[in-house]
């Protein structure tokens, strides 16, 4: 089993843990805010028209995620 590593602050080398929502995921998995994801969009001619933060709970609501959910248009 390949172990975890973190390719940037954000990035993940794959999803390894067994009991994670994720496993089976081997390539690169980016977890981002939605501060950063505005600007980065921003910056490449995008306006955000919608944009939501959206929580999950996985195995009876032990582990959480978030999802961001967001709709851009080009300038």
């Amino acid at each position: 089993m390949r172990q975890l590593k973190k390719i940037d602050e954000f990035t993940l080398n794959g999803i390894y843990r067994k009991d994670s929502p994720f496993y089976g995921n081997f390539y690169p998995f980016r977890f981002e805010t939605e501060a950063r994801l505005k600007e980065t969009l921003a910056a490449n001619g995008f306006v955000v028209k919608y944009c939501e933060t959206i929580t999950r709970s996985y195995y009876d609501s032990k582990e959480l995620f978030q999802h961001i959910s967001i709709e851009v248009e080009k300038e």
